[in-house]
């Protein structure tokens, strides 16, 4: 859709909001199997993914870069002909504990480029906050200010997520407010609602419109999916037998650890995460990035990491020498 809109200021709004969408997802975290460590990637972990039908569709390549603090490195492109958009970053993760709650905030921004339209849009991402990690009912909430800049224009988005507190009541908690402003700040259009409920524009001089809600998910979803959605339940389907040779061997669906965890052998999954952590903590500090190269990104003045467009080549000649032993 964003692809069809020659209308930069409705691109930008759904932009925006398609990154609210992305958040719906943490809504209902409930803890499952005690406070357990959590499975961090490892140093030199990856995962790719296509998602292909009919010539269109897009790839997606990641690569942790380090394992504490954690540092991704994440390229996604469109397919087909041409690159319609890219959606890139390398994040580090900080984070801090508050007794009974942890609170995650990345260092880095996040890059979309439109080709077609020149558009160069870069936002970061809120502040997120587990709530509960030691007893009580787990609950997730992001917060904070957020920018959308399309530096090809100037033209900027600016969002504040609502934070829970004793000044707040439970329905307010989500709220979404936010602006659009040309270049010269001059307000274009509104946005406005509940992450956690519904989203509206109201473009200068017009009526607000619903243009995104969310969907009442299956009670199983609940319970045993961790509130994952349907696509994101199958990222982690074991990589079929005749496409083993074709996947890099770091891979995380090769991971034997959480493996086990699903099929809820959590004794065996604890004692396999402990054997490859082990062995991973031997090239923790030693990493050279395989897939991702770094450099100091012209346009926000950040060092982060590109993606070299290797990794493609080398899953066509099914040749993975040089990649580290991890599992």
């Amino acid at each position: 859709m964003l692809l069809r809109m020659n209308d930069l200021v409705s691109r930008k709004t759904l932009l925006s909001l398609a990154e609210k969408n992305s958040l719906r997802a943490q809504l209902k975290y409930k803890r499952q199997h005690g406070p357990d460590k959590p499975f961090t990637s490892f140093t030199g972990e990856t995962y790719e993914m296509i998602n292909e039908h009919q010539g269109q569709g897009f790839r997606v390549v990641i690569e942790s870069l380090q394992k504490a603090p954690a540092h991704v490195a994440f390229h996604a492109e469109s397919l087909g002909i041409g690159v319609e958009w890219k959606y890139y970053y390398s994040l580090e993760l900080k984070q801090a504990f508050y007794g009974k709650s942890m609170e995650l905030a990345s260092k880095g921004s996040l890059h979309i480029e439109f080709p077609k339209y020149g558009d160069h849009i870069t936002y970061n991402l809120p502040t997120t906050c587990v709530h509960n990690i030691v007893f009580g009912k787990m609950w997730v909430e992001n917060y904070g200010d957020l920018e959308f800049t399309n530096h090809a224009t100037g033209d900027r988005c600016l969002f504040t997520l609502q934070k829970s507190g004793w000044k707040t009541s439970k329905s307010d908690v989500g709220n979404v407010r936010g602006v659009i402003m040309d270049s010269k700040k001059v307000l274009k259009g509104e946005i406005g609602g509940n992450w956690k409920q519904e989203m509206h524009y109201k473009r200068a001089g017009k009526p607000p419109m619903e243009v995104w809600k969310t969907k009442p998910r299956a009670p199983q979803s609940a319970t045993h999916g961790y509130q994952l959605s349907h696509f994101a339940l199958q990222l982690n389907n074991e990589v079929p037998k005749q496409e083993r040779q074709r996947v890099a061997p770091t891979d995380s669906r090769f991971r034997s650890d959480i493996r086990a965890y699903e099929v809820g052998d959590f004794k065996k999954a604890d004692q396999l995460r402990t054997k490859l952590r082990e062995k991973n903590d031997m090239i923790t500090g030693t990493y050279t990035p395989r897939w991702f190269k770094k450099y100091r990104d012209p346009t926000t003045k950040e060092h982060m990491y590109a993606f070299t467009n290797q990794y493609w080549s080398h899953k066509n000649t099914q040749d993975w020498r040089g990649s580290p032993s991890l599992f």
